[in-house]
């Protein structure tokens, strides 16, 4: 099994002057990969008692396939950036300010993350024989996709049951089989709700009158800044019986699980000097 490096990576970099005390900076990062991993298709026997099969294969071999590994997110996008508000001394607006009003209206910024990127990978599995050579306790062996796809969707919603994965939890099932003797499924063919989230800050600088150096600054901070709740894919557990990815069990595609946290905030002091 091996694994492929991201295929594209682009950055780039801002830096704008709008006076000579007034700069805005913004960094974004894109990244676009398919960290993927070779897994073996021939039938389990056939693995077995070929020679040669523990070696990593070459990209020809048909008995190879390549899939998603467990963490793999083809897009994810990162947008950071700071900016002095252009107010109070030495700035375009009230640049004259007295002192006294200089240090309420100037000396302000904002600073803020902006991170987006793909659903997590995952598959619908059976803890029911017969068993493939892959399996996970929790998860059992990934299940075989033959019907169609765009059941498997994403399509949250609320239920008497709980959330729901799906938009049909029967013609999800209905779209899958169970592996037949040394098959290997389709593992991490499914996506989970794509995430993103913000987190920001307001800072307010106080210079100190003695230096030119030395301040106060007074930070606000806010993760998760508007709360934004991503689900995760359908709850995994190592008893089949609630193992919502377990196509034979009761609560099949039921999610428990978020991949985002609650909003945060926090207050700081922090000196220069």
């Amino acid at each position: 099994m091996t694994e492929h490096p991201p295929s594209e990576l682009l950055m780039g970099f801002l830096l704008g002057r709008l006076a000579p005390a007034e700069r805005r900076l913004v960094f974004f990062h894109l990244l676009r990969g398919c960290s993927l991993c070779r897994e073996e298709m021939a039938p389990l026997a056939d693995a077995m008692f070929r020679p040669g099969r523990g070696e990593v294969p070459p990209d020809t071999d048909p008995d190879y396939e390549e899939r998603p590994n467990n963490t793999q997110v083809p897009h994810r996008f990162v947008l950071n950036g700071i900016w002095e508000l252009p107010i109070g001394r030495g700035h375009r607006l009230a640049g004259n300010a007295p002192g006294w009003l200089n240090q309420i209206i100037g000396g302000w910024e904002v600073t803020g993350i902006l991170t987006a990127r793909s659903g997590l990978p995952f598959h619908l599995a059976t803890v029911s024989w017969p068993k493939t050579f892959i399996f996970d306790a929790a998860n059992g062996v990934p299940v075989i996709i033959n019907g169609d796809i765009n059941a498997l969707k994403a399509s949250i919603h609320n239920t008497p049951a709980g959330i729901q994965f799906f938009a049909d939890p029967d013609a999800a099932l209905a779209a899958v089989r169970y592996p037949s003797h040394g098959e290997i499924g389709n593992r991490n063919v499914l996506r989970s709700q794509p995430f993103w989230n913000v987190d920001s800050a307001v800072l307010k600088n106080f210079k100190l009158p003695w230096s030119e150096t030395q301040r106060i600054q007074l930070r606000w901070e806010s993760y998760n800044l508007f709360n934004h709740n991503v689900f995760a894919p359908p709850s995994t557990s190592g008893n089949p019986a609630v193992n919502a990815l377990n196509i034979g069990a009761g609560n099949f595609g039921i999610i428990t699980a978020v991949q985002s946290t609650a909003r945060v905030m926090q207050f700081g002091l922090r000196c220069d000097f």
